[in-house]
């Protein structure tokens, strides 16, 4: 499978200094080089590709906390041929779920570097009603009258949009 004029009409190029991660959730996949945009994404469980053509230079200059290759949950591509490549195989995976071979991947990587999800979300509803609770306790505080006080679990989103 190549990349058509129709694949890329979807291909977003946005302005330095926006903030992509109101963004992440309507991206089918995501292209980085060394971003921690993608730690962020993992939640999602949706394919990422690295683009590092610039590695060694980047690894010399600035360094990394941690095992490039080793938190890389996609393919790592060097050159743009292999990024093309790359592309490729994501959107394969993309249109069939047997065939995104980074599907463990990513699980792996996303428990190593960010928990068991259960328990994020436990923690996540425990803050969620002590900020409640001690927001209560607040005199000068005035609490919406349409708010139910329920926290709401959020899944890992796995649905593709359809084209």
């Amino acid at each position: 499978m190549g990349l058509s004029d129709a694949d890329l009409s979807r291909v977003l190029e946005l302005p330095e200094n926006t903030d992509v991660y109101p963004l992440l959730r309507h991206a089918d996949a995501l292209v980085t080089d060394y971003s921690s945009v993608y730690f962020d994404y993992l939640l999602l469980d949706r394919p990422v590709a690295f683009y590092a053509f610039d590695r060694d230079r980047y690894e010399s200059e600035r360094g990394f906390y941690f095992d490039y290759e080793a938190v890389a949950p996609g393919p790592v591509a060097d050159g743009f041929a292999e990024l093309l490549d790359a592309l490729d195989r994501l959107l394969d995976g993309i249109e069939d779920d047997a065939s995104d071979s980074f599907a463990d991947r990513r699980r792996e990587v996303r428990a190593s570097l960010l928990g068991d999800a259960a328990s994020n979300r436990r923690a996540a509803a425990r803050v969620y009603e002590e900020v409640r609770r001690r927001l209560a306790a607040d005199p000068e505080f005035e609490s919406d009258p349409n708010d139910e006080g329920e926290f709401v679990e959020i899944e890992p989103e796995r649905e593709r949009r359809a084209n």
